[in-house]
């Protein structure tokens, strides 16, 4: 190869077993006593130690066994190390008698004999890293001999992969660039020439390998050397060693053909971590990391210091004026706009690794100062919790990102995966593409958001679920956000939150919110807790419960909303409010409609897949179905709970064709106070009619109940007003 030099080290030679027996015990089986020396100073299968020639040396470690194949016995006797440890020679003992004998390590291994001279063993994918050499139970050895003498000679290879630089490694992985070479899994070893043992992985093996590394903290002027043990092999076209850090992964890419020889080790020139095109990781920040004092974050440097930091555990950040801060806990001011696309992109492979990623947790506060985060890209396909930010338990907040997910598994968003602490006045705009449930343009997972908004598309693949333009799901408050982007799941997809565990309040939606299966709501695909003083103008989409507010509306109060955007009918049941209201399985929830207005109208034609639909059952212009106490029992025997519709009117003017003539399509709770007002009504002239309080106009009525509502219990948002939009005449918020 002429990107790189190896060294041809001497692996292992051989060991000698001899075997002598002993008094039989009491059932009448022998037990052997066999004596392991190694012959000469060989590199070897636990402990590697440098012998000061190049070479190295052998030792018996603690608790190490070998499988033993007497005759032609199929499954082996276990023998157990009895003296020797931590020396080149040692004794081992166990039951089994024979005139010829194969042997294996390591006696734990998955090992059978499958012939005279061939024995079916599991060539493992994932290796545990050991400083210094490889871990015990790893290195296959074997040995085949008559009578007491047993040669064991090494069956595998050894790549040692020496390492600079400044990042945390958790896991290397050895890919061959042929990717129709196996190297793990099923194999045989063929004995047919005992001095030669020949391994063979199987076609139904994998063609990568793993050497799980935990975190190992690199440093510049030191090389820390990593070995993986391989199968013997040709690479045509060579082989990729990916190393994998806390700040991303690097691949070097070897594309010369290379034969790994039999019972060698081979060894790499050092390889510089460098994850960045040319960008290095700051080796300190500027503030004290107090909430006070925050760590400034002024650069691609400065963000990949608290990235790898705060992905290593009890990582911590020095401080120029000196001293050093537990990382996950400090917090940061971002002091300028960042450029991502050195450290991940699709050019080049990379993938953006999250900070706060598991087991870690982001506890401290990051303040994003008004700043613009750019080029954020994620391609994780198979893993779960992806965004800028993985866990979060401190504030975000005033963070502008950019950024593309391609494609992720469960719980991802472009700005936290999972936030159990606020977020705050934050943006985020681009695209979210995930295979797995639970994503939002700012997050999967949250708790409390406020005066957010989010411009990116946002789509779940076939089969998941939970989808939102700022959150997938939310267990908390949802204040003053919005959304434009497209929303696209199968079921549980909401402009604001696909599912919602508190109240939401102030929030407007303009994007078309999709699911191809249930529940789909302007602002939220479904919730039990309270929607106020929302609005939506967005088309919302689905085969079943589509609501412009609410696709599913279990309680309690949904008040003072507005719809103006067309409710789009495949099946059955959807309304201009909500699709349905109440929960039959539930008869402790009392959800009431009061004050809200629907300009909205319904279509049959699907903006997004070009088809038109005909059915036309259970669609109300309010609500598609109100399950109340008149509709019976629940499954424990007790009556639903009353659930009503108050003081809330909608768009229908059959002269000009406009709306729809019925309010509530399936009734089985009561209504009262409910108005069908015409386009000059709707838009500002007197209804005639007492509306809320003694309001007869529709924005004045709005305006009436957040008077009586200015801030909301429990919390300081105060409510927007209204006003009527300028270029439609229909109400919208301040």
């Amino acid at each position: 190869m002429k990107k790189y030099s190896f060294i041809l080290l001497t692996f292992l030679s051989c060991l000698v077993f001899s075997c002598r027996e002993i008094e039989p015990e009491e059932n009448g089986v022998c037990q052997n006593v066999l004596t392991a020396t190694f012959e000469s100073l060989p590199a070897g299968k636990t402990a590697l130690s440098p012998a000061g020639d190049g070479s190295y040396k052998v030792l018996w470690t603690k608790d190490d066994k070998i499988s033993v194949f007497p005759d032609d016995q199929v499954l082996p006797g276990l023998f157990y190390l009895t003296g020797g440890e931590g020396t080149a020679t040692a004794t081992f003992s166990g039951y089994g008698v024979g005139k010829h004998y194969i042997a294996y390590y390591p006696g734990t291994g998955e090992v059978s004999r499958t012939g005279d001279n061939e024995l079916s063993v599991l060539f493992p994918e994932e290796q545990a890293y050991a400083a210094g050499t490889f871990a015990d139970n790893i290195c296959p050895m074997v040995a085949s001999g008559t009578g007491g003498q047993l040669t064991f000679r090494n069956a595998a290879s050894v790549l040692k992969v020496p390492l600079t630089g400044h990042h945390s490694v958790n896991r290397i992985v050895f890919r061959p660039n042929d990717k129709s070479l196996k190297v793990s899994g099923p194999a045989t070893i063929s004995l047919a020439d005992p001095s030669k043992p020949a391994l063979t992985i199987s076609d139904k093996g994998c063609d990568s390998l793993y050497l799980n590394t935990g975190f190992v903290s690199l440093t510049a002027d030191k090389v820390t050397d990593f070995y993986i043990v391989l199968p013997p092999m040709t690479c045509k076209g060579g082989f990729t060693v990916r190393i994998c850090t806390t700040s991303g992964y690097m691949d070097k890419v070897y594309t010369s053909d290379f034969t790994f020889e039999r019972s060698k080790v081979h060894e790499a020139t050092p390889v510089k971590v460098k994850l960045t095109s040319g960008v290095e990781v700051s080796e300190s920040l500027e503030g004290l990391g107090t909430p006070e004092q925050p760590f400034k974050i002024g650069s691609l440097s400065d963000l990949l210091l608290l990235q790898s930091a705060a992905n290593t555990p009890d990582g911590t950040i020095t401080a120029k004026s000196g001293g050093s801060v537990p990382a996950a806990s400090a917090s940061y001011l971002l002091t300028a706009d960042i450029d991502l696309s050195p450290a991940c992109s699709k050019a080049s492979g990379i993938s953006w690794t999250p900070i706060g990623s598991d087991p870690m947790h982001l506890t401290g506060n990051f303040d994003g100062g008004g700043h613009t985060i750019s080029k954020l890209y994620i391609n994780a396909p198979e893993t779960d919790l992806m965004g800028f930010f993985s866990n979060t338990d401190g504030v975000l907040s005033n963070i502008k990102l950019n950024g593309v997910i391609e494609n992720a598994g469960h719980i991802c968003a472009l700005l936290v995966a999972n936030a159990s602490g606020d977020i705050r006045n934050c943006e985020t705009s681009g695209s979210v593409t995930s295979n797995g449930a639970y994503a939002g343009g700012l997050a999967g997972l949250a708790l409390k958001v406020y005066g957010c908004s989010n411009h990116a598309d946002v789509h779940t693949t076939v089969f998941q679920r939970l989808t939102g333009g700022i959150a997938g799901v939310a267990y908390g408050e949802i204040m003053d956000c919005s959304n434009d982007g497209t929303i696209r799941g199968d079921y549980s997809v909401g402009g604001i939150c696909g599912q919602c565990f508190g109240i939401i309040a102030g929030c407007s939606n303009t994007g078309i919110v999709d699911s191809r299966g249930y529940y789909s709501g302007g602002i939220v695909g479904e919730t039990d807790f309270p929607v106020v003083n929302c609005i939506n103008s967005g088309r919302v989409q689905a085969s079943e419960n589509a609501g412009g507010i609410v696709g599913v509306f279990r309680g309690s109060l949904l008040a003072n909303c507005v719809n103006s955007g067309t409710v789009f009918i495949h099946s059955k049941v959807a309304g201009g409010l909500a699709g349905s209201v109440g929960d039959k399985n539930n008869g402790l929830i009392i959800a009431e409609i009061k004050n809200c207005v629907s300009t909205g109208d319904f279509s049959y034609y699907d903006v997004l897949y070009n088809y038109t639909y005909e059915n036309t059952k259970d669609h109300g212009a309010l609500c598609g179905s109100v399950i109340g106490k008149k509709a019976g029992k629940d499954y424990l025997g007790n009556e639903y709970e009353d659930c009503s519709v108050e003081y809330s009117y909608w768009l229908y003017d059959k002269s000009q064709t406009l709306g729809w003539e019925i309010p509530i399509a399936i009734e089985n709770g009561t209504s009262s106070h409910i108005f069908p007002l015409n386009q000059a009504q709707m838009k500002g002239a007197d209804s005639g009619q007492t509306l809320y309080k003694t309001q007869t106009r529709v924005v004045e009525a709005l305006n009436a109940w957040v008077a009586d509502n200015p801030v909301l219990p429990e919390s300081d948002i105060k409510l927007k007003e209204w006003k009527y939009d300028s270029d439609t005449g229909y109400p919208t918020l301040k």
